[in-house]
């Protein structure tokens, strides 16, 4: 094919297929077909073009890759993840060894977007209006992502506006790698709150410095005296003292 088609521009790796499941339910055989998809795929597509790309003088690979990857692992993501970090670190190597020859590449992660595979997985469920809610829950932007706000990134990362811009993983995923999915905004504390019941602090943990804390608003994390390196708590604050 790289043969019958003149040097390109831009090339944009897109095909992946998502494994549901953790190691114990991943066969050498399902682990062989997603690494042969999801990164295998990449490294024949870059050897094949890139070679039109050096003899024009440069041009842009964009990877697809995904949060569940080596930005954050997510439960029954397991071959999937790891095949996605793959794609991370292959696009890093690549951009290392032709940066100087006007090469850039780069990959995209998204978080979790409206599309024929989304849906497809919805479907298995025994309950898909059930299993379509619990996917919008988990995204703290409040909604799944739409293709044309990741096509929308590849369109930045192909253009010469991107010129300076390479072995780089651009998060696209509603605040998925923020780590605060699980937890409720409180209005009247002011941050991020966790939505689950904590232990109460003991006197002793309250502090003279409470008056440098935000107004109304809680010291968000302390180390707990007792039960031990682990305990976490919230200690609740005054506002400070008007001069």
């Amino acid at each position: 094919l790289a043969a019958e088609l003149p040097p390109l521009d831009v090339l944009c790796n897109v095909a992946g297929f998502v494994h549901n499941g953790t190691i114990l339910d991943c066969p050498e055989e399902d682990w062989d077909y997603s690494f042969d998809l999801n990164v295998k795929s990449m490294y024949r597509m870059i050897r094949a073009f890139l070679p039109g790309m050096l003899e024009t003088g440069g041009g842009s690979i964009i990877n697809l890759a995904s949060v569940a990857s080596s930005m954050r692992g997510l439960p029954k993501r397991f071959v999937y993840g790891s095949s996605k970090a793959a794609v991370i670190g292959l696009t890093k190597a690549v951009a290392a060894d032709f940066i100087q020859q006007g090469i850039r590449c780069n990959c995209i992660c998204p978080g979790t977007i409206e599309s024929p595979s989304l849906e497809e997985r919805i479907a298995a469920f025994d309950d898909p209006v059930a299993a379509r809610k619990a996917f919008i829950a988990r995204q703290p932007i409040g909604r799944l992502g739409t293709p044309e706000e990741i096509a929308g990134m590849a369109l930045y990362l192909a253009s010469d506006i991107s010129g300076y811009t390479t072995g780089t993983a651009m998060v696209v995923d509603g605040g998925v790698t923020l780590g605060v999915d699980g937890a409720r905004f409180s209005t009247e504390a002011g941050d991020w709150a966790p939505a689950i019941r904590r232990r109460a602090p003991h006197r002793t943990e309250r502090s003279a410095d409470r008056r440098l804390w935000p107004p109304g608003g809680r010291r968000p994390w302390r180390r707990g005296r007792r039960g031990g390196p682990d305990a976490w708590r919230t200690v609740a604050c005054k506002p400070p003292r008007q001069p």
